[in-house]
């Protein structure tokens, strides 16, 4: 057997043809989706973001307002946060001094339902003694009445339109019944038959107390502010 009897007479091809596809073990292909009119779809629409200079945006009632007001809350970073303090701002601007001031005074009068404002002697003279809140002696009327004036003051707009013009007058009498539930407070006995006395922190409520009366008369006074120097 010669060397010529092995050689092939026929060429050999190199590239086979490509097997078809198996559909036990390939799976069926994925059908392609034609869009008609080009129009894209309805979940793949990206959201128009409004800017400062559409159309839509107001923005003498959100910047001027505030910036008119110099009323400018430091921000978090947080866009939740953020969007509540700006909404504060503007409910800030929309009120008159008296009321902001008004604001700072029930904020520092719910600060100061946790503070001691008596010393009981509950275990004996010769034991320390034991501090009572004023949020033990006037806790839930005076939270109520806290929070009832303070969403009359920011939601002027909104409770001017529910009280008919006589939000004024209501202010006035949720006032009232919270300066003369501070001074009751104070001046009660906090536990009958157990020996007690007013503690330092007793002061703040009782200042609170002559402001709550102040702003009754809207006469709240301000923050004194250092002038500046006359330039020479």
């Amino acid at each position: 057997m010669t060397e010529q009897d092995h050689t092939p007479t026929e060429p050999i091809p190199v590239l086979r043809k490509t097997p078809e596809l198996s559909v036990v073990v390939d799976g069926e292909p994925t059908p392609l989706v034609q869009l008609q009119g080009g129009e894209p779809m309805e979940d793949e629409k990206t959201p128009l973001v409004q800017t400062a200079g559409s159309e839509h945006f107001n923005e003498d009632e959100v910047t001027g307002v505030v910036m008119s007001a110099r009323i400018r809350l430091p921000r978090s970073g947080l866009e939740e946060l953020d969007t509540a303090i700006a909404d504060l701002e503007f409910a800030l601007a929309h009120i008159t001094e008296q009321e902001r001031r008004l604001l700072a005074v029930l904020s520092a009068s719910f600060i100061s339902l946790f503070l001691p404002w008596f010393q009981l002697s509950t275990k004996g003279e010769a034991l320390p003694p034991s501090p009572m809140s004023g949020v033990e002696i006037a806790g839930f009327s005076a939270l109520t009445l806290l929070v009832s004036l303070g969403a009359l003051l920011l939601a002027s707009e909104a409770t001017n339109r529910f009280l008919k013009g006589h939000r004024l007058l209501f202010q006035r009498l949720l006032l009232a019944f919270l300066s003369l539930r501070f001074i009751f407070a104070l001046v009660s006995d906090p536990m009958p038959g157990i020996y007690h006395r007013y503690s330092l922190w007793a002061l703040v409520p009782a200042l609170l107390s002559v402001t709550m009366v102040l702003a009754i008369f809207g006469a709240l006074p301000a923050w004194p502010r250092q002038r500046p120097l006359p330039r020479a």
